[in-house]
């Protein structure tokens, strides 16, 4: 009896002990989210005591998240990537618009965020009885078929190459394309075109990434600025954020990329990770996004230091810190 009492005990404290590490490694606080999440939130405020107002950062990068989020007409989240939502990030004045770059299966780079379609469009009823319903299964002239589902006739998928085209006349429209698989260098400049580089930013994990870091041996390469996005995606991150305490790891792949950009999840985002981020003499003047923050309160991811958010509502956003 005694012997499984003390078993008890160790389990339980193991699970204090995971709870504790979990509690300060994990920032619940930030990030948006139901239940258990909000669950989470209340106790991490009442043990962590986050700063909320002080603005340590009272004039962050905003960026429309897939230009601006877009309620779904089926009621399954939001969506964007279209010239509707772009155009909302637009007169938003966000200063720079975040896009999700795919390809179909005849290689041409579309905006879409997800691997599958069925979430966000009408594909099912379009295609009744097909097996695969991944983006990069469609042909062209199958994509031309679908649309978002958004409320009313739903938005039609655009081309890369569309929607530079639109807005490259005007200058103040910036964007950051978050290539959700590989590309070549070719085929994402082809789609750019004559669009300056330094209105563009590439998001992605390592291997999307690579084509596009400095080269010293080809001075004539477009270059482009790049921003390292795979805490989720990239394989093991998540274990080693829970264990790396310094953040060798994403450092280290901040610097093999040469990236300006370190775009972290709310949940991830922690006072640790900027500072030691911000005192890497290798990574000078790298530059800290954030996203999946609570947009009602984005001062609990400014007051910890970072450059700028990743939100839905730029709009909203440039209300908070600007008051316009």
């Amino acid at each position: 009896m005694k012997k499984v009492r003390n078993l008890c005990c160790l389990l339980v404290g193991i699970a204090i002990a995971v709870f504790t590490v979990v509690i300060n490694r994990f920032n619940f606080s930030a990030g948006g989210g139901g239940f258990p999440i909000s669950v989470l939130s209340v106790i991490q405020d009442w043990t962590w005591q986050h700063p909320i107002a002080n603005k340590k950062n009272g004039s962050p990068i905003i960026v429309g998240h897939r230009g601006v989020g877009i309620e779904l007409k089926g009621g399954k989240g939001i969506a964007g990537n279209t010239m509707r939502s772009i155009r909302k990030a637009v007169a938003s004045k966000a200063d720079w618009i975040e896009i999700d770059v795919r390809k179909s299966a005849d290689g041409t780079l579309y905006l879409f965020h997800d691997v599958g379609v069925l979430r966000v469009t009408n594909a099912a009823q379009v295609f009744p009885g097909r097996d695969d319903w991944s983006f990069g299964s469609f042909s062209d002239q199958e994509i031309k078929r679908m649309r978002i589902d958004y409320p009313g006739n739903g938005s039609w998928i655009p081309t890369l190459a569309q929607v530079l085209g639109k807005f490259s006349p005007n200058e103040g429209v910036k964007f950051i394309l978050d290539l959700k698989e590989e590309v070549t260098a070719d085929e994402l400049n082809g789609a750019i075109g004559d669009l300056d580089p330094s209105r563009v930013i590439l998001f992605g994990k390592q291997s999307c990434l690579d084509p596009f870091k400095d080269d010293v041996s080809d001075p004539g390469r477009v270059k482009y600025q790049l921003g390292y996005t795979a805490l989720w995606s990239e394989l093991g991150n998540k274990f080693q954020f829970l264990v790396d305490y310094k953040y060798r790891f994403l450092r280290a792949r901040c610097k093999d990329l040469n990236c300006q950009y370190l775009v972290v999840p709310s949940m991830f985002l922690n006072q640790s990770l900027i500072e030691n981020v911000r005192n890497d003499k290798d990574l000078p003047g790298i530059k800290i996004l954030v996203y999946g923050i609570d947009e009602d309160q984005p001062y609990k991811v400014t007051d910890m230091g970072v450059d700028g958010v990743i939100v839905d509502d730029p709009k909203n956003a440039r209300r908070k810190y600007y008051g316009k």
